[in-house]
């Protein structure tokens, strides 16, 4: 059981958060993703980022599309 990869995107720990939007609302838990992550990476969980910047800054491999990460597909899921 568990997921093989997971991926992470649109998110920044440089700019309150969110890389893909300049709204004014702040997230407040910008400190608690990056203890998070940083833990998750410790216990060996398969993260990977999809932007070189937070890649850098969450301490997660970033996704190099070649035969060694192989996906099967990245299909949305159906929310059926």
């Amino acid at each position: 059981m568990g997921a093989s990869n997971i991926f992470i995107s649109g998110f920044s720990l440089r700019t309150a958060g969110l890389s893909y939007s300049s709204s004014i609302f702040e997230r407040k838990h910008v400190n608690a993703d990056r203890r998070l992550l940083k833990k998750a990476v410790r216990h060996g969980n398969p993260i990977f980022a999809l932007e070189e910047e937070f890649a850098v800054d969450a301490g997660l491999q970033l996704w190099q599309s070649n035969p060694s990460h192989a996906v099967r597909s990245l299909a949305p899921l159906s929310l059926r």
